[in-house]
């Protein structure tokens, strides 16, 4: 019996096979103990051929485990000139689309690309503006500087660039603590710098507030003339002004003579302004303001809440 049953097991299944090749079969059942696996063929309107994949070059539900495989033995997507779309909730949510020869990423339309914070329950999005003509923009290949923006290159506007603001809305650099100096050879830098953009003119106003016991005072003639004034460029040439209670002191020099020299000194607190156009060059760089004592033995000082516009 045992024999018999082997062998009527044995040609039904080869007549199913046989019967296979010349009939139309709906579905396949798969028995092992007392679970069924079905297959069942969906309405087709052609032919269609496929192969099954084994678990040695498939992708699990789990994920698989590469081990020391390339990235070029372990591919997900498609051979040919069709996108690969991820759905979520029924519908499609991200697109991986083979644009000119490279893949690119679309979302759909005004989703937004979400930045998660650290704790991953907030997050910063970036979407697409309404009736957008397409544009890709290109990041700046180095990290920015402080105070710089955001801007579009010149000449190829859909590179991006970092650059120093020299218009609109006025920066101000503020002295925090009184810089002084007994030393009349080598100036001191004060407080009051900033950086300025190549092929640029930045107006100016320096608001100076000097020691009573000698700095910057008023207009010639020079009586006790203590404060040499240096504002060092990296290129170019300025155009100012120094006002006080005596006058105004025109001051014209250029990025090699910077020097503006024996300005008067008495032994009361006071502040002046220094005002006018400065031109950098084609060389950028730091503007900065130095002092330096210009006669006698006093002490040259720039006071905590002196600033600089520009």
């Amino acid at each position: 019996m045992r024999r018999f049953t082997t062998v009527f097991v044995a040609l039904c299944a080869a007549s199913a096979i046989a019967s296979a090749q010349n009939t139309v079969v709906n579905s396949l059942t798969f028995t092992q103990g007392q679970y069924r696996l079905t297959l069942t063929a969906p309405s087709l309107s052609g032919d269609l051929s496929g192969t099954l994949l084994s678990t040695a070059t498939g992708w699990a539900l789990g994920g698989n485990a590469l081990v020391g495989a390339g990235p070029s033995a372990n591919l997900i997507g498609t051979t040919d000139a069709v996108d690969v779309q991820l759905i979520a909730g029924g519908t499609s949510n991200v697109r991986l689309v083979a644009e000119s020869g490279a893949a690119a990423i679309t979302l759909p339309t005004q989703t937004a690309l979400r930045l998660a914070d650290d704790a991953g329950g907030e997050y910063v999005g970036l979407q697409a503006p309404t009736g957008v003509a397409t544009y890709t923009v290109a990041l700046p290949a180095a990290a920015p500087t402080a105070n710089q923006v955001l801007r579009a290159n010149a000449v190829t506007p859909t590179n991006l660039e970092w650059a120093t603001v020299t218009g609109g809305v006025a920066q101000t650099v503020r002295q925090v603590g009184n810089t002084g100096t007994i030393n009349d050879v080598t100036y001191t830098n004060t407080d009051l710098t900033f950086t300025a953009a190549a092929n640029t003119s930045y107006a100016v106003e320096y608001v100076l507030i000097t020691d009573n016991d000698g700095g910057v005072a008023g207009p010639p003639p020079n009586v006790n003339g203590d404060t040499d004034i240096q504002i060092a460029l990296p290129s170019g040439d300025a155009s100012l002004g120094l006002h006080s209670n005596g006058g105004t002191i025109s001051w014209l020099f250029d990025s090699t003579t910077p020097t503006f020299t024996a300005v008067d000194t008495d032994s009361n607190q006071r502040i002046y302004r220094i005002t006018g156009v400065i031109r950098v060059g084609g060389i950028g760089g730091a503007v900065t303001l130095g002092i330096r004592r210009n006669s006698g033995n006093m002490t040259t000082r720039i006071m905590a809440g002196s600033f600089l516009t520009y």
